[in-house]
């Protein structure tokens, strides 16, 4: 939904929050995600740095954001690219599979500011494409 559209006037008497403006919206300086801050000045939230919705199977990317590509290491075994480097590795990293069995671990080997590993696993906790993975960063 475009900010014009959104009742800040509604939001502010339900949350206790100021109206935000535009010019607290948009982030002041270049790689800074848009930080969210309660009455008394607090920092209370960013947005989601990158995602990536990811078929390891057939090896692509679904949909993404701020993620350019995904390396093929080995079955089961992959390295996310960012398209912009995150100014330092202290970010956060979550994902899951969909699938019945089995799972996405994250963080897998190092985070660095331009990528982070992830594997994907079945039911016997093997390494194993899956189809259907979903990774977001935090920051």
């Amino acid at each position: 939904m475009p900010i014009s559209q959104i009742n800040t006037n509604s939001i502010a008497s339900s949350t206790g929050l100021t109206t935000p403006t535009i010019a607290q919206i948009n982030s002041a300086a270049s790689l800074t995600p848009t930080t969210f801050y309660d009455n008394a000045g607090v920092q209370i939230g960013t947005l989601c740095r990158a995602w990536v919705s990811y078929n390891s199977n057939t090896q692509t990317i679904i949909g993404s954001f701020n993620i350019s590509s995904i390396t093929y290491t080995t079955t089961g075994t992959f390295v996310a690219n960012f398209t912009n480097a995150l100014p330092d590795a202290k970010y956060a990293v979550v994902g899951s599979c969909a699938t019945v069995f089995g799972g996405v671990s994250v963080g897998s080997g190092l985070y660095t500011t331009t990528t982070f590993g992830f594997n994907t696993y079945n039911s016997s906790s093997a390494l194993v494409n899956q189809p259907y993975n979903t990774i977001a960063v935090f920051r």
